[in-house]
């Protein structure tokens, strides 16, 4: 098959390598090779369908062309024949791809067409033939020998031809022959025993090898053997030959250079080819007494005198006693007396010499087959190798037992273990004859059965009477498919597993669920009101007494199912919902009631029985009264200080404060204003505070914006868009959420993570980030009011050293102003300054022992600072004490952490 097109057709993706596979498998398939073999005329119909119902899976098409080969169904010549079916043709390739309908004809003509010009225009620039040799072939078939003299006259070549082994020994002796072509199946020996025993004698000599039934050989000394028995030699010698040929001739060629450089070198005369000729005269003798070492001495001129010859010489012999040492290496003799070798090679005698003591001679392993006297088994004797024997391959032998009977199961791994055995093995069975047989395989969960016929080994075939008999007996009668049974058997799809029976698996009841019922009292609001943060409004969920807040559903009983014997499975129920109150402690309950609600209805709702807001906490809900307030926080409302949730519709306006004991929700945004929460605080429009507004949380704050604000949080602080100008100090994170967002200016204080998407800004303003340190929220309430009076006092130092040529107007403003405040601490501040002034005083005294501390060494929470996008100088970081500065602008993602005591960026 066109392997080189198929390659092309894949890489153009004309064909995918799924359809390679389906081309592959059809092509090697005992169905193509019988189909090939009917159409020539040499099996007859009977004989192709016996072949073609065989499985891909047991046995290739090289199987049973070696089967057919062994029973004289067929001959080598017919192989051959058989085999042009299948050579390297387009057109045979282009006729499976359309029987398959991978690719229309009129569609893949064009690409045969331009592979057949590329094909010729390569055979036209093929290099130059090789240099002329002087060949020995040996071969005892006439197509073999036709072939190759085909190939190799019209080159040149000079060829003997020989046509047994014992022939060809003779020949190498008397010629000096470049090289030795065998085929591998000769009458005497095979092909690569008489390569390997003249490589014994003449290690310069080169060899080819063509034919066989195994995968490959590699031998030593320059052995190459090609093995391609898919039918017949001629396609395998055509395709291949020349490629063999030119790798010999560059191993030759590569020799004599070596040859020419050391020549070149002024090396010693040391004549190889003389100690080569000296080693066919060294002969190795087995006795009972000892092995003996015998060299002619008419052909090995005698030294006389090691000492008195001259350096090439002495470098000659040399080599020559190193040439026999390897050679008795080779023979795996033991105890070699070395002294006897260099005598004999220096002082040859003229009878053997005893240079061993007494050792076996190798034998290869042998193995004899025959069938058992009942006929059921195939038995096999093996007798393991002695010395440097060979060992058998356990493939070879598989044909010598179906020789003996080819019906029967193989034993592989019997014939594996025997060949690898030291010991002799008598009568072991290695096939074994089998009648057809079914299994079948009931699923765990008993509703699936699975058929699986198995083959028969000259033994009985299976009946559909036996096959029902035993469904009978394992109990199956639901879902059976009795025609599917039927066409399996009739069929005879061997060791294939198929679903003959189908039951129905139970499906479970649905466990009982709670869902929330959707509050949406604020949608008007949000739908006229541009840029809402969605996300702060629904946590609001206002309900009114008697209105349902959750919804139980029940749970479900199940459906039973059903399994192959007919028995029913039954289905589990589900569980109900579980509901326990805040008062008890059950792990187990999927909800937990709070204040101010009532399970209802038969345990189906969940009802608020009272006006308030909706909280829920993972399994925990309950109903808290809230405060409102329809409008701003200003002088129409005043000061807020109320027990529970508050929800502020407006604004807090400049110098009012707020307070509650649980969450505030502000819709508006906060000025310079005071914003106290015993939960957390939710600011849908933002802080915009003139460096004086102060928010603090016992939970966490949350806000579209934060500008000119003093913001302290228990747990974190979120801004949608920026932080600018600002102090936050948080024991949890602190991080702007907008793809845009950005942190300039002012101090940020976290316990663990600080993250945004710009941080600082091109003119340098100055930004500083301390997280994992210890953050006392009294103490830093105190430095804010440290900070607010030195920046009061240094206001009141500029205004009084202004020039008393300042006009009237300006004093009189100023001196009315005045009136307008009092002393605190010795210094006189606005009215305006002492109201956060006294805010800070009054928290101080309650809070001062009150407030837990943040301690950072008893978290195990990685410190970090995350900027997406933009980082600018004149920002100064700080990580557990450990300092760093931005010096120049960073472009991209970083992140900072502490490695031991070193802050270290990474991108």
């Amino acid at each position: 098959m066109n392997d080189r097109f198929l390659a092309h057709l894949v890489k153009h993706d004309k064909i995918s390598p799924g359809d390679l596979k389906k081309i592959n498998d059809i092509f090697h398939s005992p169905w193509f090779f019988a189909k090939s073999a009917l159409s020539l005329g040499f099996i007859s119909k009977t004989q192709y369908e016996k072949i073609a119902t065989v499985s891909a899976d047991e046995k290739t098409a090289k199987d049973i062309a070696k089967y057919l080969l062994a029973k004289r169904i067929l001959t080598t010549t017919q192989l051959a024949q058989i085999g042009e079916k299948h050579k390297n043709d387009l057109d045979l390739v282009k006729n499976i791809i359309s029987e398959l309908d991978i690719i229309e004809p009129a569609r893949l003509d064009p690409e045969v067409e331009a592979f057949s010009e590329q094909i010729r225009r390569e055979a036209q620039e093929r290099r130059t033939p090789l240099a002329a040799l002087d060949i020995l072939l040996v071969c005892a078939d006439k197509t073999f020998e036709e072939v190759i003299r085909e190939k190799l006259e019209p080159l040149g070549h000079n060829v003997t031809v020989h046509n047994d082994a014992i022939e060809a020994g003779k020949a190498v002796d008397e010629n000096e022959y470049d090289l030795v072509v065998s085929e591998l199946e000769l009458e005497i020996i095979d092909g690569i025993q008489m390569v390997g025993q003249m490589l014994n004698n003449y290690k310069k000599l080169y060899t080819a090898v063509f034919g066989g039934d195994t995968d490959s050989y590699t031998l030593p000394n320059r052995l190459y053997i090609e093995e391609r028995f898919f039918f017949g030699d001629k396609n395998n010698i055509e395709r291949h030959f020349d490629e063999y040929i030119e790798k010999i001739v560059r191993k030759k060629s590569g020799m004599q250079g070596l040859a020419d450089k050391l020549a070149a070198a002024d090396a010693p005369d040391f004549d190889q080819a003389e100690i080569i000729r000296w080693m066919r005269d060294v002969r190795v003798e087995y006795s009972k007494d000892g092995i003996y070492l015998e060299i002619d001495p008419e052909k090995v001129p005698r030294p006389h005198d090691q000492h008195r010859i001259s350096e090439s010489d002495k470098q000659k012999y040399k080599g020559f006693i190193e040439a026999v040492n390897k050679k008795l290496a080779d023979m795996k003799i033991e105890k070699i007396d070395t002294r006897a070798v260099e005598m004999c090679v220096w002082y040859p005698w003229k009878k053997a010499v005893k240079i061993a003591p007494p050792q076996e001679q190798s034998k290869d392993a042998a193995a004899s087959f025959s069938l058992s006297e009942d006929g059921r088994f195939v038995l096999m004797d093996y007798t393991p190798p002695i010395g440097r024997g060979r060992r058998l391959n356990p493939r070879n032998l598989v044909f010598k037992v179906q020789e003996v009977q080819p019906e029967f199961c193989i034993l592989n791994s019997t014939i594996e273990n025997v060949c690898f055995s030291d010991r002799p093995v008598n009568a072991a069975p290695v096939a074994e004859k089998r009648d057809a047989s079914v299994e079948i395989r009931i699923s765990p969960d008993g509703t699936e059965a699975f058929m699986t016929l198995r083959r028969p080994y000259g033994g009985k075939p299976i009946r559909l009477k036996q096959v029902r008999q035993l469904i009978k007996d394992m109990g199956i009668k639901h879902g059976l498919d009795k025609n599917l049974i039927k066409e399996f058997c009739e069929s005879s799809f061997w060791d294939r597993e198929i679903c003959i029976a189908s039951g129905r698996l139970p499906v479970d009841g649905r466990d009982g669920s709670v869902r929330n019922v959707e509050l949406d009292d604020y949608e008007e609001r949000r739908q006229s009101c541009t840029g809402v943060n969605h996300r702060i409004v629904q946590a609001m969920e206002k309900v009114y007494a008697g209105d349902p807040i959750i919804i139980v559903e029940p749970p479900t009983d199940g459906i039973a199912g059903i399994n192959v014997m007919g028995e029913e499975i039954p289905a589990k129920p589900g569980k109900p919902v579980k509901f326990a109150t805040s008062t008890q402690s059950d792990t187990d309950a999927t909800l937990i009631l709070g204040d101010n609600t009532e399970l209802v209805l038969g345990g189906t709702r969940v009802i608020a029985t009272i006006d308030g807001m909706v909280k829920r906490d993972g399994r925990y809900i309950d109903v808290s009264p809230v405060y409102e307030v329809d409008g701003d926080v200003d002088y129409s409302v005043g000061n807020l200080d109320i027990s529970g949730d508050l929800l502020i519709r407006g604004s807090v306006l400049s110098k009012f404060e707020v307070k509650a004991s649980g969450d505030i929700h502000i819709l508006g945004s906060v000025e310079d204003a005071v914003v106290q929460s015993g939960g957390s605080i939710y600011i849908e429009q933002g802080v915009y505070g003139n460096e004086k507004a102060i928010i603090y949380a016992a939970n966490s704050v949350t806000a579209k914006s934060i500008e000119q604000a003093n913001v302290f949080s228990r747990g974190s602080i979120t801004a949608h868009s920026n932080i600018s100008h600002s102090t936050l100090v948080a024991y949890g994170n602190i991080e702007t959420t907008a793809k845009n967002g950005f942190i300039v200016g002012g101090l940020l204080r976290a316990g663990f993570k600080v993250a945004t998407s710009r941080l600082g800004s091109q003119a340098g303003t100055i930004t500083t980030l301390d997280i994992g340190t210890t953050i006392n929220m009294a103490d830093e309430i105190e430095n804010l009011k440290s900070y607010m009076l030195r920046k009061i006092s240094l206001g009141l130092a500029i205004a009084n050293s202004k020039s008393d040529a300042d006009n009237e107007k300006e004093k009189e403003e100023k001196d009315d102003e005045a009136l307008k405040g009092t002393r605190y601490e010795g210094i006189h501040i606005k009215s305006y300054n002492l109201f956060f002034l006294k805010w800070i005083d009054n928290f101080i005294r309650k809070n001062k022992n009150r407030v837990p501390v943040f301690r950072p060494d008893a978290r195990t929470v990685p410190y970090r600072i995350t900027i997406e996008n933009h980082t600018y100088p004149g920002v100064y970081l700080r990580i557990k004490g450990m300092n760093f500065v931005i010096k120049n602008e960073l472009v991209g993602k970083r992140n900072f952490s502490l490695s031991g005591e070193t802050i270290v960026e990474s991108v």
